[in-house]
C-alpha cells in the first residue's frame, strides 16, 4: 500500500499467513478460510485486529484497537485478502456440465 511516496504496508509470504509490515512494524497474521476469520498482532503481542465473516461472504465484523500502532491499514488488507481467497476457493468453473 502506498500513500504518495510513503510505503504504508508491505506483504510477503504464504497466502494464509502473510508477513505484514505496516509503517515498519512487523505483524503476525493468521487467516482461516473455513472459519472465515483473520487475526493480526504486532510481533509477540495479543491480536489487535480481528475479522469474522458470515458463511455467505456477504457481511464481516472488523475489530481493531485504534490506539495501537496503525491497525487500520492492516485490517483493510486482511479484509481484502480473506474476501479474495474465499471468492477464489468457491468459484465454479464456467462451462461445467453435469452428465447423468
Amino acid at each position: 500500500m502506498l500513500s504518495g511516496d510513503a510505503e504504508i504496508l508491505t506483504s510477503t509470504g504464504v497466502a494464509t499467513t502473510p508477513e505484514i509490515r505496516c509503517l515498519g512494524v512487523p505483524y503476525q497474521t493468521t487467516l482461516s478460510l473455513l472459519r472465515n476469520s483473520a487475526e493480526a498482532s504486532p510481533a509477540k503481542e495479543q491480536a489487535t485486529v480481528r475479522i469474522r465473516g458470515g458463511l455467505t461472504n456477504r457481511s464481516y465484523e472488523v475489530f481493531f484497537e485504534a490506539d495501537r500502532s496503525s491497525p487500520l491499514p492492516v485490517a483493510l488488507f486482511l479484509l481484502c485478502r480473506i474476501v479474495t481467497l474465499r471468492r477464489e476457493a468457491y468459484r465454479t468453473a464456467t462451462g461445467f456440465r453435469h452428465q447423468v
